[in-house]
């Protein structure tokens, strides 16, 4: 027998309540009202499921089940349907502090009554549903009663705390509106898109936990009091010691159980959420009605402000429990500060902002510090400054404080134009869950968490956050972080880590160079990549040939003698390193002396020392870059087959170097990024301005960096990355749980997808990469729908660009 009903979320719910109510039972004594009402709640809510599970099973089975046995059971199911509903209700009005109309409460008991009255009438008419002859479930002519029901109760409850809205605090007003959206949210999915599937109550359930965690959890107010009454001296100075001991200790007992009990249920609650996601993401890529594209887009918006939310409060839940952890690591400052560029500027060009980036250029560039928290304080200081900003500018300033040779602070400002933020507001600004100026930002998403764990990055770092801010006018933050110097090289202009508009007419001399006798090598696992290189490499009259593995390589250099070799890392089967060391133990066929370029999408601080360690002669990080393979090539090819030459291209106003010799070095430099063409001798800008319209999904700027300037060259590795098409690979991968495998093929398209200036799809990659190499599941798991969403939609646009 199968069932008509995909029934596990409503099983998944009610075991996920039922954990949650003994945790509530446990933790905290039922005293007040509405903790009371709240596990009552709970408990109809768990009644709900599993009626709603029994009834589906029952009516899966048809025959064997009576007709009467069904209408009994699923009667029952609605009628507790209708009670949980008027003690949602019940549970909002709990909440306000001043007197409800009585007439209020007196209408929905009238309706409840009613509802429960409909349903007893059912049992002998089916005026709501019933079963035919052939024991198949039926709406009746009044079946949109239950519907109506849901939305007039839970109208009724956000109606009634809105319009008392003065006398509830920000954090009750805000999980309501979230147990609003929710409700109506899974509704509208369950009726119109999959019917088949019980979400319902388990949008409920999620609810539930949102509003224990905001509403329901201990303070430290029992502490504070104690504290007052020993220093104004009242009370005898054991007992009011002893009390605040005990009051603290039970706060962070309570504190620590509430952050445990969230990390243990944070895989359980991004799984579902991520299936939902996931399977939506196949709804958008299949279906062509565009009514229900648009519902699944606003599925698809609302579940990932969701996820985002729940991982907020995770994230929140860690630090407050000192499970989070700094991770420092030894980092470049212009990845970083490009990356969060790269995640930043389509939220401020969507909506007709300026974003430019400033910055000290003496600033130093490698540094030691958590770069993943760092990289996340700078991207909320962002995307606040973009969410709260209509019109106008956000600026991003970097500069820096020498504390020592081998110390500094790190100065980051983020400055809007803004909507500002009120003086009495202003000390609230890092509390959690508090949404400022509700009645002027309603339209603005979030609970209101990203700067509190700013805040508490910077207290785990030593670090210090200043606000100002004029009202209607605009706001400034300011971040100064301790970070440790670990090498010479500085910041320079930022001009040369993002593309820039530039009109000026200075020329920087660079080298190129032709070699008809060379032949090299190039070792990688996609073809795309090979291309890239064959294409910087065209004009230099070099001898290529390509292998595609590790064990073609091999066999390429016991047959062929070659002055140089460019060989992939991260390969399948064989990668780099262990090639390399097999190539070495061919003595007898194979120069050891010949120079082997570790060919990379992995640079990151320490990774030329680690590659030299492991026998490399060099390495070259992709996407490669023209200027740099030349002067790699120059550097390992034998002098006396190369021909050199210097020519020189165009700099702007926005290049460093010789072209700005007149500028001193600690004048900021000024970036508009949303300017993304570049003045060069063998590129017109007309055509880019032509060809950006082509491909406005991507970074066409960036692409064309990586593709000489060049549009026929950037379009065939455009068609080629299409080609390569590797996203069914990747789903068998992460279906199969091959961690090995999947790390290699997202690495693959972290890389390409940056060759064609698909910023956001390769950074997704990277950090899925990084995870699945650390074997952090449950960072694959949270993320790999959202990769995979956003690599679906790349191709299907460009499926589109080329029919």
């Amino acid at each position: 027998m199968e069932l008509i009903y995909n029934v596990h979320y409503d099983i998944a719910g009610a075991v996920f309540l039922s954990i949650l109510l003994i945790f509530m039972l446990i933790m905290y004594p039922m005293k007040s009202y509405t903790i009371k009402r709240y596990c009552s709640i709970v408990v109809l809510l768990i009644l709900c499921q599993t009626l709603d599970v029994v009834s589906a099973i029952t009516i899966s089975y048809k025959e064997q089940v009576p007709n009467i046995a069904n209408m009994l059971l699923n009667t029952a199911y609605f009628m507790a349907v209708f009670v949980l509903e008027y003690f949602y209700f019940d549970y909002i009005v709990s909440f306000i502090k001043e007197k409800v109309n009585p007439l209020v409460r007196r209408i929905t008991l009238i309706v409840l009554a009613v509802y429960l009255l409909i349903m007893v009438v059912n049992l002998f008419t089916g005026i709501v549903f019933y079963f035919n002859d052939a024991h198949e479930y039926c709406h009746g002519p009044i079946y949109m009663v239950i519907n109506l029901s849901l939305a007039f109760y839970v109208l009724m409850g956000f109606g009634v705390m809105h319009f008392h809205k003065k006398v509830v605090t920000k954090r009750e007003y805000n999980a309501f509106l979230f147990f609003t959206v929710m409700e109506f949210g899974a509704a509208m999915v369950q009726t119109l898109l999959i019917p088949d599937t019980l979400i319902i109550m388990f949008a409920s359930s999620l609810t539930m936990l949102v509003i224990m965690f905001a509403l329901e959890t201990p303070d430290y107010n029992k502490l504070m009091a104690a504290m007052e009454d020993l220093e104004k001296g009242k009370g005898e100075y054991e007992r009011a010691c002893q009390a605040a001991i005990e009051a603290k200790k039970e706060a962070d007992e309570a504190n620590s159980a509430k952050s445990d009990f969230l990390a243990n249920m944070s895989h359980e609650i991004r799984t579902p959420i991520n299936g939902i996601l996931g399977m939506n993401s196949i709804i958008l890529k299949e279906t062509k009605d565009p009514r229900i594209l648009e519902y699944a887009r606003s599925i698809d918006n609302a579940g990932n402000g969701l996820l985002s939310i729940i991982n907020d409060i995770l994230d929140l839940s860690k630090i407050e429990s000192g499970k989070m952890e700094l991770v420092p690591v030894r980092y470049d400052l212009s990845n970083v500060l490009s990356a969060c560029y790269n995640l930043q500027f389509m939220k401020a060009y969507e909506k007709g902002l300026d974003l430019f980036f400033e910055n000290n250029k003496t600033i130093p560039s490698s540094l030691y510090g958590d770069e993943v928290r760092i990289r996340q304080i700078i991207v909320n200081l962002l995307s606040n400054a973009i969410k709260y900003t209509q019109d106008g500018a956000v600026v991003l300033t970097a500069d820096w404080e020498k504390v020592d040779d081998e110390n500094m602070i790190l100065v980051i400002s983020v400055k809007d134009t803004g909507i500002g933020i009120a003086k009495e507001n202003l000390e609230k600004l890092f509390d959690a869950f508090q949404r400022l100026d509700m009645e002027r930002n309603r339209n603005i998403e979030g609970v209101g968490l990203g700067l509190r764990i700013t805040k508490q990055f910077l207290d785990m770092m030593g670090g210090e956050i200043t606000v100002e801010s004029e009202y209607g006018v605009g706001s400034e933050f300011m971040v100064r972080i301790p970070q440790k110097i670990i090498g010479k090289d500085i910041l320079g202009d930022f001009a040369n880590y993002v593309h820039i508009s530039s009109d000026g007419e200075e020329e920087e001399k660079i080298k190129r160079f032709t070699c008809p006798k060379g032949h090299i090598l190039v070792v990688d696992d996609v073809e795309l990549n090979i291309k890239v290189i064959r294409g910087l490499l065209g004009q230099t009259q070099l001898n290529i040939d390509a292998a595609f593995s590790g064990q073609e390589c091999i066999d390429k250099v016991m047959t062929n003698k070659y002055d140089l070799i460019f060989l992939d890392h991260m390969m399948p089967g064989m990668d780099g390193v262990e090639t390399l060391k097999k190539m070495k133990q061919m003595r007898n066929v194979f120069d050891v002396n010949t120079p082997v370029i570790m060919l990379t999408a992995n640079a990151i601080m320490g990774a030329r020392e680690e590659y030299l360690a492991a026998g490399f002669t060099d390495y070259i990080s992709k996407p490669v870059r023209e200027q740099e393979l030349n002067e790699m090539m120059i550097k390992y090819l034998p002098k006396d087959i190369v021909n050199i030459q210097e020519v020189s291209i165009g700099l702007g106003a926005g290049h460093s170097g010789a072209a700005q010799s007149d500028r001193k070095a600690s004048e900021p430099s000024k970036i508009d990024v949303y300017e993304e063409t570049r003045a060069d001798d063998n590129y017109d800008k007309q055509i880019l301005s032509d060809f950006a319209k082509r491909f406005s999904f991507l970074d066409v700027a960036t692409g064309m960096t990586y593709c000489l300037n060049n549009e026929e060259f950037y379009e065939s590795i455009i068609k080629e990355f299409r080609s390569s098409n590797k996203y069914e690979e990747i789903q068998e991968k992460y279906d199969d749980a091959d961690l090995p495998e999947y790390a290699v093929l997202v690495h693959s398209v972290k890389s390409s997808a940056l060759t064609i200036g698909a910023t956001k799809v390769s950074e997704m990659a990277k950090g899925l990469e990084f995870a699945a190499r650390s074997e952090d599941v449950d960072y694959i798991k949270a993320n790999h729908y959202a990769f995979m969403r956003a690599y679906g939609e790349l191709l299907d646009n460009l499926d589109e660009v080329y029919g």
